[in-house]
């Protein structure tokens, strides 16, 4: 926001790439940790050997997950900050109703692979929210409306 109010749009668009690249380092760190101490963090909440398996399991799972809900989250929260709302929102409800619960119930439920299909269809839907925003947000369509507010007032370039 202060790189805008500055009227540096390219400086703000340079600092969500910094703060995607933190978080998505950040996120892939503590998947590393969860992909080299899945059953003992597991086995703090249950004994049960199925729990254990399947827990540990879904924390692999979760590694890919988390890296791109660093990506979605922090491409979102750019484009509401630079005020590209109305796009993030559609977006944002597509891919919760649109996209995700049916690709859950088609990889559980069509497909049969239940439980574990579950969790692809989150990551497959995640990852396709994630590019999606991603993408408009690097395309820079948000910085159009600061290079017309500069032009019709030059004094705001300065």
């Amino acid at each position: 926001g202060q790189y805008l109010g500055a009227r540096e749009p390219s400086i703000a668009k340079q600092m969500v790439y910094k703060a995607i690249l933190l978080g998505t380092l950040l996120e892939a760190t503590m998947g590393l940790v969860f992909l080299v101490f899945a059953e003992p963090i597991v086995r703090f909440f249950s004994q049960d050997p199925v729990v254990v398996q399947l827990g540990a399991t879904v924390m692999h799972f979760a590694i890919v997950w988390m890296v791109f809900d660093a990506l979605t989250m922090i491409s979102m929260f750019a484009l509401r900050g630079v005020g590209d709302v109305l796009w993030s929102m559609v977006i944002s409800l597509l891919f919760g109703y649109g996209v995700r619960l049916p690709l859950v119930y088609l990889f559980s439920f069509t497909l049969g692979f239940g439980f574990f299909g579950a969790w692809f269809g989150l990551i497959v839907a995640f990852v396709a929210w994630g590019l999606t925003l991603y993408t408009r947000f690097a395309r820079g369509h948000w910085m159009k409306r600061y290079e017309a507010i500069d032009r019709l007032v030059p004094e705001a370039a300065s």
